[in-house]
């Protein structure tokens, strides 16, 4: 569908006002679909980087204001020690431009993609993300760097030691007074102030950086 067919779908669907306010937030976008006989390629999202050894893996930016109060109000403070450490961005992916025929973009060499999954959903720009066009004819995986794969196992077991310590939060009176405004039984509330916590020593934390 290009961009033409799908304004005439939002027009229909939605009064004019609005309708213009959605096209203008349109922007172009790739598929991706398997192609099981195609030849070898380099398009994959997640792993490592088959790339130039030659390019320099991209890094976040830095914090731009250097009061670290005010860092922490905007961010908050874990997001700001993690921008603070200036670690390298995490690798999403990469297109092989030779397997993307049709397109607008050049026909030769790879795009990679690289973002902070943490900070990056805190901007726009390129302090938290890159994009890197690649064009080494003869290209290598590339290991994630060491102080990327650091932070990633230091993660985990901060998440891990967290989840040991979690406990089911106190039901005041304040609360119970809500339950009970929204129409719960005496037993119904009793059951929840009784629910045991959950074990989550085993439970499966969701990787970060890396």
């Amino acid at each position: 569908m290009n961009r033409s067919e799908l304004i005439e779908l939002i027009a229909a669907q939605l009064p004019s006002g609005l309708a213009d306010q959605v096209a203008t937030l349109l922007l172009p976008v790739l598929f991706f679909t398997t192609a099981p006989d195609a030849p070898e390629h380099h398009t994959f999202l997640g792993g490592t980087p088959v790339m130039s050894a030659a390019i320099t893996w991209p890094t976040a930016g830095p914090l731009l204001n250097p009061a670290p109060t005010q860092n922490a109000e905007f961010y908050g403070q874990e997001v700001t020690t993690h921008i603070s450490k200036a670690l390298p961005l995490s690798f999403i992916g990469q297109i092989d431009l030779a397997n993307a025929p049709g397109s607008a973009l050049p026909d030769t060499g790879r795009l990679l993609f690289f973002y902070d999954t943490i900070a990056g959903p805190y901007e726009s720009g390129t302090r938290f993300a890159r994009v890197i066009w690649d064009k080494e004819p003869n290209p290598a995986p590339q290991p994630t760097p060491k102080a990327l794969q650091g932070a990633e196992t230091a993660y985990i077991a901060e998440a891990k030691e967290a989840l040991a310590r979690f406990e089911m939060p106190e039901i005041d009176a304040e609360t119970i007074a809500v339950f009970k405004a929204a129409g719960m039984s005496d037993e119904e509330i009793e059951a929840i102030i009784n629910t045991p916590a959950p074990d989550l020593i085993n439970f499966d934390v969701t990787e970060s950086y890396v």
